[in-house]
This record gives structure tokens, C-alpha cells and sequence, in this order.
């Protein structure tokens, strides 16, 4: 069967969406100049209420990325802060969301919040969005962040529950990124009908090499139960060296 249109979901997708779907709700939402939460704009906004001054601007920001990409706004993190420093996130965050109101903008990660928000109070937008994408398949995703999840669980599900995804728990290194390893561990307690295919058969390395890997990670507690091979060929011996760096 020849499907009749494919879509490659990436930022400029995110960005249509976000702003075709906040623009059918009546929001006429631009896009800041430069994406992500580092704007010249937030950068003075954060130099002036940190004592700690402007060198501790990526922290902050990190912060508040984080705390998007898991779908907490300003009031939602506040009620998490502990710390000094977590409280000072907090008021930046707070003061950040005012000026992006005011300058009627969104930063990369309001892209997929924006979006996530507006898939839930309008079933309308939903409904359209789930027609329009039947099939859906996301590679990396163990590198999915809990924004993304939810998008996908929106857009993929009743009717339309047609949701494959590639991915590797054993390769989920992006987690200072926003990226949540239970969103693959959890694939098949939250799908229970999910096939699951196991691509264990490795082409690039020696068995040698497998082995070795297989031994490495078995130490993790949580994961995927799997072990890679390939045939034939052990190759050679892992040799260590030890340097002085």
C-alpha cells in the first residue's frame, strides 16, 4: 500500500504546529530571534536578579529548560525548590515566562510545551493533528525527554494508535539533556499490545568486543534484557594499556 503523503517531524514541524494550533486559539505567537532559553533578553534579566551576577547564567537557564522539557512551569518548579540557588531559578523563571507574555514569543522549548498544551485543552486541534499523522515513527527514543513522550501520547493514541519507535536503553547518554530512560523502559507496560523486536544480531564489532560489552553493561539494574552477537568470528583479544593520562 503506497502511503499518500509522509511527514519528517523536526523543528520546523514543531514550530508549524506550536504556531498554527496557538493561532487557531487566538494567540498571534512569534518566534524569539534566537531559540532556547539563552536570549540576550533573559541573559540581563537573569544578571539582574542573581546575586551571584551573570556567570551563573547557563545554570540557571539549564534549569529552566529542564523544567520545561518535563512540562513544569514557573509556579510547578517553585513548589519543588529547596536550595538558594533553586529559589533563585524559581523567581528568574517566573520573571522569564512575564517577558516572554510581553514580547508575545516562545523559545525552543515552548515549541513542544506550547503544543503539548494546546493537543490537550482543544480536542478539536487534537483530533485534526491525529488524522493528519496515522502513522508515527520516532528513532533515538530512548533520547526522548517527558514533553515529547507526552506528545506522542497525545497524537498517537484511540483510533490512530499507530506509534513505532527505534531505540536502544543501553545507548541513553542524554539524560543532563532532559532525555528520560523510563520512557522506553516502560514502552510495553505503557502500550501492553506493543510488538517488540529485538536487533541483537550486531554486523560492526567482534564478538570479542560484544562480550566484553554485554559484561560492562549487565551491571545495570534497570534495562532491556538482550545480548548482542554476531557470527562468525571472535576476533582478537581486548588488550589494556595503562598511560599516564
Amino acid at each position: 500500500m503506497r502511503a499518500n503523503r509522509t511527514h519528517y517531524w523536526g523543528f520546523s514541524s514543531s514550530s508549524s504546529l506550536a504556531r498554527n494550533s496557538l493561532g487557531r486559539c487566538g494567540v498571534n505567537a512569534g518566534l524569539g530571534r534566537t531559540p532556547g532559553t539563552s536570549s540576550v533578553t533573559n541573559v540581563d534579566l537573569i544578571g539582574r536578579h542573581t546575586s551571584s551576577g551573570i556567570q551563573r547564567r547557563g545554570s540557571v537557564l539549564h534549569q529552566i529548560s529542564d523544567a520545561k522539557n518535563k512540562l513544569r512551569d514557573s509556579d510547578d518548579y517553585g513548589k519543588l525548590t529547596g536550595s538558594y540557588f533553586e529559589r533563585t531559578v524559581a523567581d528568574v523563571y517566573r520573571l522569564y515566562e512575564q517577558e516572554l507574555i510581553k514580547a508575545n514569543a516562545m523559545d525552543f522549548d515552548d515549541l513542544l510545551v506550547r503544543t503539548v498544551n494546546v493537543l490537550e485543552l482543544f480536542p478539536g486541534v487534537r483530533e485534526r493533528y491525529r488524522k493528519a499523522f496515522r502513522y508515527v515513527l520516532v528513532d533515538e527514543y530512548q533520547d526522548t525527554n517527558h514533553a515529547q513522550y507526552r506528545l506522542l501520547n497525545l497524537l498517537c493514541s484511540g483510533e490512530h494508535d499507530n506509534l513505532m519507535v527505534v531505540g536502544d536503553d543501553a545507548q541513553s547518554i542524554y539524560g543532563f539533556r532532559g532525555a528520560d530512560i523510563r520512557n522506553i523502559l516502560d514502552f510495553e507496560r505503557d502500550r501492553p499490545d506493543a510488538r517488540v523486536i529485538t536487533l541483537d544480531q550486531n554486523y560492526r564489532s567482534s564478538q570479542t568486543i560484544l562480550s566484553a560489552a554485554n559484561a560492562v553493561i549487565a551491571g545495570n539494574r534497570e534495562q532491556q534484557q538482550k545480548r548482542l552477537w554476531r557470527d562468525p568470528g571472535e576476533g582478537a583479544k581486548i588488550v589494556l594499556r595503562e598511560t599516564e593520562e
